[in-house]
């Protein structure tokens, strides 16, 4: 039996990661009395894999997944619920339960580094309760989806310093499955090296002061900045003390001490870790 195998739900698609490599494996969903609903052959890699389920609204919220290799089974999961939230490792949740329990509030949030609209999106639970979300990505793919949606959505790379044209790389990891968004990771230049295959394309880099600037925004609630090892680069192009976030998220794979140490002499000190997702609360004098 597996048991270190994360389920949850997005859409219509089942989202699962899983520390194992998988085969020519079936997956089966079933409703609340046990019964087969839909079933499929299914391949699973090493990290998030994705299962498409046809006319999920169809079926009950509630219900259990089966996994089998042959007659043996693998894996059993407990009753999965949909859900409003999106983020990686439940942070929006957490950030909206924490920090920002009042649902009659609509405040203003900006993802930079905002990937696709919905899979590990920080901002999609805030726009569907009505606030206004400002997301920033320089992958074209990306910013597609966003406008399809009628999001707002800018099409930058975002760091310390404005420069017209720049180059930007776009790798494939290989380990996303191309029938959904398409998620591959982005960068100026990638931090985490890696021998995965990329494309470069011409983008223009702004500071977030001036695409906040050029949004018409005056002062912000959550910021969410996941730029691959470019976060603290973006945080130099940001002013604290004019728009005044409450919440700041950054995204830290490597764990480097040097953020908390940055965001500290900025005033914000670190609040909550979510595996690599650091949460950020301004500091009380």
């Amino acid at each position: 039996m597996i048991d270190n195998m994360n389920i949850w739900l997005d859409g219509e698609k089942v989202c699962f990661i899983s520390g194992n490599d998988f085969k020519e494996v079936e997956l089966r969903l079933s409703g609340p009395n046990d019964s087969i609903v839909y079933s499929k052959n299914f391949n699973i890699t090493n990290g998030v894999s994705y299962w498409i389920i046809p006319d999920f609204k169809s079926y009950l919220k509630g219900f259990k997944l089966h996994l089998y290799k042959g007659d043996s089974l693998l894996y059993k999961s407990e009753m999965i619920y949909d859900s409003t939230f999106h983020g990686e490792f439940d942070t929006d949740k957490v950030i909206r339960e924490t920090f920002f329990p009042d649902y009659d509030y609509k405040g203003t949030m900006v993802e930079i580094g905002a990937g696709p609209p919905v899979f590990f999106s920080m901002s999609k639970h805030f726009r569907d309760s009505g606030w206004r979300c400002i997301c920033v990505d320089p992958n074209p793919k990306f910013v597609e989806q966003h406008k399809e949606m009628g999001n707002e959505i800018y099409q930058y790379a975002c760091s310390f310093e404005n420069i017209e044209k720049s180059k930007f790389q776009i790798y494939d990891s290989g380990i996303w499955a191309d029938e959904l968004e398409g998620i591959s990771n982005s960068a100026i230049s990638l931090v985490y090296k890696t021998d995965w295959k990329y494309i470069e394309i011409d983008i223009q880099i702004k500071t977030l002061d001036s695409i906040l600037e050029e949004a018409g925004v005056e002062s912000v609630d959550f910021v969410s900045i996941d730029t691959e090892g470019w976060e603290l680069e973006v945080m130099m192009g940001f002013n604290l003390e004019k728009y005044n976030p409450s919440v700041i998220l950054l995204e830290n794979v490597s764990h480097l001490n040097v953020y908390n140490s940055y965001m500290k002499v900025h005033g914000y000190i670190l609040n909550k870790k979510l595996e690599y997702n650091y949460i950020y609360v301004k500091q009380k004098l």
